[in-house]
């Protein structure tokens, strides 16, 4: 059987460079890895920098439309409202158009009654 040291001598050199090329070989491996990792995320910064300059008039228009929607939304409320108090305040009925004095509110009522009818089959 060989001995530690006739197996130092024999296999010594080569045990160490077998060591040194594994470490080197990691070593490539892990700064080849940090080194496509900044590369890559520099390309996606660029590449997110470029799309942002090219649709920059998008996004602003996005915005202003946005705002104007908004805007448009609460006119719309707002005028809603008011037709929903408009209405309410003319729906009455037939009891508040005959204590009314005025003959054209009644005229219209009834005007509005012919106008809406629709007989039947």
């Amino acid at each position: 059987m060989l001995k530690f040291d006739e197996l130092k001598t024999k296999y010594g050199k080569k045990a160490i460079l077998a060591i040194v090329v594994f470490f080197l070989l990691v070593g490539t491996v892990f700064a080849s890895k940090w080194m496509a990792g900044r590369d890559a995320q520099a390309l996606a910064d660029n590449l997110r920098n470029a799309f942002k300059l090219e649709h920059q008039s998008l996004y602003d228009n996005l915005a202003v439309l946005k705002d104007r929607t908004q805007q448009l939304e609460y006119q719309y409320g707002v005028q809603k409202g008011e037709l929903v108090s408009l209405r309410e305040k003319l729906r009455g009925g037939t009891s508040n158009v005959f204590k009314n004095p005025d003959k054209k509110v009644i005229a219209s009522f009834f005007d509005n009654t012919v106008d809406s009818y629709i007989p039947s089959k």
